[in-house]
């Protein structure tokens, strides 16, 4: 039998959280003896429940640390897979999926003990652990470097599109012509602050809109500005999305923006060409690795750049459409069931 350690299943769903579900899927798909071991908190198990089997009584780090290496340390030490950044450090017949080392090449984006944690951790796995694997050749090489390990021992698993993502409610929503979709993250890493710079600059020049999901209480006074400045609703902030909303976002938008500092995959420009939306993005990390030439890149630090791409978008239609093209072209990279294959072929 082949383990995975289910402490993913009991954490809220962002980025780490679904790639986990939805490989596990595609996994339990490809073979039959795929047992998930999860802690008593794991959170709507769904389609995985069949595979799932819960063990013990403790929760997050400690079940972790302590009772899953028991467990498996009584049923002869099959082989662990660990898929979220973590695992049991006293255990060695594992694979551990690190995803970036994101915190190394842009630490301001993260808090000290995230930091310190994973400081220890990561290391340690990478040359205790008996296969490792990350999301991009980027990030193979990054990983490799800092942790001083041959970049051979680390394989590749791609991210892909969630099912999640579809057309709303099927038909093809009518593109607008002036409005652009972003994340605005509080933090740091993400770098809304230069897609606001970069806003200002190119709103002086042609009449764009902004549409920002998750914007922060620290941007608020400066969205309040800029609107101030350039019309109401200019920059219209939306909170939280469901997924359905967040397709519907993509689906009508000029286009999306997504520069951050560092990236050691990058989901959301995926995301975005898979419901036909031209994607301006950054040439940090494995970005350029992701989309290639489906998308308007620029330094994550120049606001100038972004501008002129953002400007270059409003004003040639046709390169707005080029983009779509390509951007379908490029999805066709990644699924989960390549991603599984890809995983499988690391497996005992």
């Amino acid at each position: 039998m082949i383990y995975v350690n289910g402490r993913v299943l009991s954490q809220p769903l962002t980025g780490v959280q679904r790639f986990s579900r939805e490989l596990l899927y595609e996994l339990t798909m490809l073979r039959d003896d795929v047992v998930i071991a999860a802690p008593p908190d794991a959170l709507d198990l769904g389609p995985l429940a069949p595979s799932v089997e819960i063990v013990g009584k403790r929760r997050g780090l400690a079940w972790e640390q302590f009772e899953l290496p028991k467990f498996l340390r009584n049923r002869q030490k099959p082989f662990l897979i660990n898929l979220g950044n973590s695992a049991p450090v006293s255990y060695f017949n594992q694979l551990v999926v690190i995803h970036d080392v994101a915190f190394l090449k842009y630490p301001a984006g993260y808090d000290r003990t995230f930091r310190w944690w994973y400081t220890a951790l990561l290391p340690y796995l990478s040359h205790t652990a008996r296969k490792i694997a990350t999301v991009s050749h980027s990030s193979q090489h990054a990983i490799a470097k800092a942790y001083r390990i041959d970049p051979a021992r680390i394989g590749v698993v791609y991210n892909a599109i969630g099912r999640e993502l579809t057309t709303p409610d099927g038909a093809k929503k009518a593109r607008s012509s002036d409005t652009f979709f972003t994340y605005a993250s509080g933090s740091r890493l993400k770098n809304f602050d230069t897609v606001l710079d970069a806003f200002a600059k190119a709103r002086e020049q042609v009449p764009i809109k902004l549409r920002c999901l998750s914007s922060s209480e620290r941007h608020l006074e400066r969205i309040k500005a800029l609107n101030a400045q350039f019309g109401v609703d200019t920059i219209c902030t939306l909170g939280r999305l469901d997924d359905q909303a967040l397709s519907r976002e993509y689906q009508t938008a000029l286009g999306f923006v997504f520069v951050p500092h560092y990236a050691g995959f990058g989901l959301p420009p995926i995301e975005a060409q898979a419901l036909d939306c031209p994607v301006l993005t950054s040439q940090a990390g494995a970005l350029p690795e992701i989309v290639g030439d489906s998308a308007l890149l620029s330094a994550p630090e120049s606001s100038a750049e972004l501008a002129d791409n953002m400007i270059a978008l409003y004003r040639q239609r046709e390169l707005g459409q080029k983009l779509t093209r390509l951007g379908r072209d490029n999805i066709t990279r990644f699924s989960w069931r390549k991603s599984a294959e890809a995983l499988n072929s690391m497996l005992p």
